[in-house]
């Protein structure tokens, strides 16, 4: 049984996403796109959020590029008005919103399908962090987690929904406006597969060794709701009857499409 798929994804430089200023201010807010960043009150300082292919979000350490590729894309998010002094944020990554709780994790906010009415509260000064935003959302549940968006700490799965003794007053975020037309033409550029063609089955699927998050990582199914990427000692081919439950973890149906696979 063909058990690796190696997934290329194709650099391709696109027009310079100029930021405009380093942070936006009180009257500045508005829709458009904008990098999300942990500020240093936050867990996770300096950080960027990045849309990932599971519900959950990420906050990864990243150093923009004054001419970013695709790489780029999951990192930018759209801000919208909504009714009544409201905003959504969809990642152009994939046009899914932040403010959902699915699965397990009550406390975790994630990725959804549809936009989510988020309120943006401006701090010129808050313990010593200057120019920050609180984000608070209607959330999908009634929990006893509050609505403060904050980054969770750096590497791990997110920024999470904590309740107000937990600090969720803090303005935590900053946003870094990216060039409206700049961004506009990125969402609509689209990852290329770069690989070898292959044949319907099942196989292993692996991250690009260019991958700036865990290059040559393999993706398998959490217990939960999620999908993770895990780096893991793996042989080219496996036997039926070389599978366990550990490595049916890893092993995922490929069908070709005539959009890609």
């Amino acid at each position: 049984m063909k058990t690796r798929l190696h997934i290329a994804h194709k650099a391709m430089t696109l027009l310079t996403l100029l930021l405009v200023s380093s942070m936006v201010k009180a009257s500045d807010i508005a829709p458009g796109y904008y990098y999300m960043k942990g500020t240093e009150a936050s867990t996770a300082n300096g950080y960027y959020l990045r849309a990932t292919s599971s519900d959950l979000p990420r906050m990864i350490t990243h150093q923009m590029p004054e001419t970013p590729t695709l790489d780029e894309k999951p990192f930018i998010w759209k801000v919208e008005s909504m009714d009544g002094g409201f905003y959504s944020i969809q990642s152009i990554y994939d046009h899914r919103y932040l403010g959902g709780q699915v699965g397990s994790y009550a406390h975790h906010g994630s990725m959804s399908d549809s936009p989510h009415a988020i309120k943006f509260t401006f701090f010129e000064t808050y313990n010593g962090v200057n120019n920050a935003w609180k984000l608070d959302a209607q959330t999908d549940r009634d929990t006893f987690y509050g609505t403060a968006m904050r980054p969770g700490q750096g590497g791990e799965a997110l920024f999470l929904w904590y309740c107000d003794s937990q600090g969720g007053e803090v303005p935590a975020w900053y946003f870094e406006p990216v060039d409206a037309s700049a961004a506009a033409a990125l969402e609509e550029t689209f990852f290329t597969y770069n690989g070898d063609e292959i044949e319907d089955g099942y196989y292993m699927l692996r991250a690009d060794e260019g991958n700036v998050i865990k290059p040559g990582a393999y993706l398998y199914a959490d217990p939960g709701d999620v999908f993770r990427t895990y780096l893991y000692q793996a042989s080219e081919e496996i036997s039926t009857t070389e599978i366990t439950d550990e490595t049916l973890k890893f092993i995922y149906y490929v069908k070709k499409t005539t959009e890609g696979y």
